[in-house]
């Protein structure tokens, strides 16, 4: 989990402090369950997607960034994919995530729009059909 989860984002990290230009946008992808769960099966994950979150709450203050970039992390409930359907074949999905949906608004905060600020978490869910935002 740590290989897949954290090491990515460590690697994005030290390339946005390389090369990411003024007005910058960095994103990771945290988990709204690191935040709420305390299942012992997800021991490993919860520990991990931590990891990110805390690297991402470094980076948002670190000066290696450079003027007006932004450190954003996404904690998005499940996402509706293939392999999730598989897995979890009796859940409802009418909460789930679609990915062009969450693409879209990555896409608008990477060009300014609503881009939330440096450091913050954004937990997305979908309500009534719609995709939601809220910071925590």
């Amino acid at each position: 989990v740590y290989k897949r989860q954290v090491e990515p984002s460590l690697f994005a990290g030290h390339l946005a402090s390389k090369i990411l230009g003024t007005n910058g946008f960095l994103l990771f992808t945290g988990s709204s369950v690191a935040f709420s769960n305390t299942e012992p099966t997800l021991l490993s994950y919860t520990l991990a997607k931590n990891s990110v979150h805390m690297l991402s709450l470094l980076l948002s203050t670190r000066d290696e960034l450079p003027d007006a970039a932004t450190v954003v992390t996404i904690l998005p409930d499940t996402l509706d994919t293939e392999k999730n359907r598989e897995l979890m074949p009796e859940n409802d999905r009418s909460t789930w995530l679609p990915p062009d949906r969450v693409a879209r608004l990555i896409r608008e905060w990477a060009d300014g729009k609503g881009r939330p600020t440096n450091g913050s978490f954004a937990h997305l869910k979908m309500k009534e059909g719609t995709l939601i935002p809220e910071f925590i």
